[in-house]
Formats: C-alpha cells, sequence, structure tokens
C-alpha cells in the first residue's frame, strides 16, 4: 500500500493532525487512539469513513497483517509504545514529539525544557526549548530527527503555559513539513541522544525538602517547570508534612 497511513492519534495534537490528514486526502487506512475518551477523533473518523480502533497490542498486529505493508506510521500524540512487531509492518513512521531534540527527550519535556535551561547567547533569561518530528524505532527517541524547530522562551514561562505553546508549535510544524517528508524530500538524519527523561525522574524532582540547601536559580526553576497546577506541582516537605507549591515570576 505505496501512500498509505496509520494514524496513532491521542486528544488535541491528534485530532488536528488527523484532520489535516483527512482534508488533504491523504490515504489514511486505519486510526489507533489511546482509549474511548477521543471522542472527537471517534467523530471525525466517522465523518471521513475511516476504520478507527482502540490501542490493543495483539489487535493493531493483527489489523496491520491484514493490511500488508503501510507505507506510513504517524504518531501523533499517542502515549503508548509501539513495540517493533508493530513498527516492523511500516516502511516509514514519524513521531510528533515536543521536544527540542536532541535534548530533553522522554517524558514531561516541557519541564525538562524549564529546568535544563538551553541559555540563549544573547542573555536576557530567554532558553530554548523545541518540537521535532523523528523517525521511530523501537528505542524510545532515539530514531533520525526528520525536523527540528527550536522556540524561545522567556524566564518565567510555567510548565503547564510551555506545555501548551508546545502542542500548537507541533501541530503546525508537522503540517509544514509532512508534505515534503511524504515525498521524501527531507529524510531522517541521525541523532546522537544527549537528554532523555522519564517520568520516575519528574517526580523525583519536584520535591524540595525545606532544610536541604539548593541554589536559587535551581529552586525556581523546579518550580516553574512542574507547575501544571491545579493538577500536578512541585511539593515542598517541611516538618513533616506536604504543600503544593507554586511561584509568580514578573519581570520588573
Amino acid at each position: 500500500m505505496e501512500d498509505s497511513v496509520v494514524v496513532f492519534a491521542s486528544k488535541r495534537v491528534g485530532y488536528e493532525i488527523l484532520s489535516f490528514l483527512l482534508e488533504r486526502q491523504y490515504k489514511v487506512v486505519a486510526v489507533i487512539v489511546a482509549g474511548n475518551d477521543d471522542k472527537e477523533i471517534f467523530a471525525l473518523c466517522e465523518r471521513f469513513s475511516v476504520p478507527i480502533y482502540c490501542f490493543d497490542v495483539a489487535k493493531v498486529l493483527e489489523l496491520l497483517r491484514a493490511l500488508g505493508k503501510v507505507a506510513w506510521c504517524v504518531n501523533a500524540w499517542s502515549a503508548h509504545y509501539l513495540c517493533a512487531e508493530i513498527l516492523e509492518c511500516f516502511a516509514h513512521r514519524i513521531n510528533v514529539h515536543p521536544s527540542y531534540a536532541p535534548y530533553c527527550l522522554g517524558n514531561d519535556n516541557a519541564a525538562w525544557a524549564i529546568m535544563e535551561n538551553r541559555s540563549m547567547a544573547a542573555g536576557g533569561g530567554a532558553f530554548l526549548a523545541g518540537v521535532c518530528l523523528l523517525e521511530m524505532t523501537e528505542n524510545i527517541d532515539e530514531g533520525g530527527i526528520y525536523a527540528v524547530k527550536e522556540i524561545v522562551c522567556e524566564f518565567g514561562i510555567k510548565g503547564k503555559e510551555l506545555h501548551e505553546i508546545l502542542m500548537n508549535e507541533a501541530i503546525g510544524f508537522f503540517k509544514e513539513c509532512w508534505e515534503d517528508i511524504f515525498k521524501k524530500k527531507i529524510l531522517p538524519k541521525e541523532q546522537k541522544v544527549i537528554t532523555k527523561y522519564t517520568r520516575k525522574q519528574t517526580d523525583a524532582v519536584k520535591y524540595l525538602d525545606a532544610k536541604s540547601y539548593i541554589k536559587i536559580e535551581d529552586f525556581v526553576l523546579r518550580i516553574l517547570a512542574n507547575d501544571f497546577s491545579p493538577r500536578y506541582t512541585s511539593v515542598l516537605r517541611y516538618e513533616g508534612r506536604e504543600y503544593a507549591i507554586t511561584l509568580e515570576v514578573k519581570a520588573i
């Protein structure tokens, strides 16, 4: 199936990218969603008469083997790990990723972009985050880079705010690059993985012991990075109790 596409989609990014592919009449032969919560994606597939399935490894493999070799796997914000058996069913695999590859790969990319604080040479507190389009391999986020876009952020931005920016930028960047990638005018370039993080590492740094010593810069960046309030924040441990902690940082 030379031009066929299977989309693994979830949430707003998945919806927007799938809409883009369908409206431009790419041959989307199936959509795999993370779960039943993606109701807008279900409605979109119904409107365009595209088969849609909830993620299950055995069922996905059965579907892909029935389809035969599919040209493209597009992973649009689905958090499910795609094993080697699934990836081998595609000629090409691309992942829409909210990181300034090869930095801040893995989980919680907005938070780690803030904490890594890759400062701009110009100073003024600005730092770099980004979005990229990665080739998918069985080693998470270690495939080649199709394209990457840097995003300049100002000191004081919170994790939740940066995450929203990265989602919007990821959608736009995919739309900008997809046709050239699809036509093989852009090919993936090998990357050396510099930094990659897990959710366990993110959870570990959200805890701040009130009586430990830490640089003020690191203290502030940790609080800002983990501020997805009210759902998720840094936690201050003081006198046997824990407190959600956030900061407001404004230039004066």
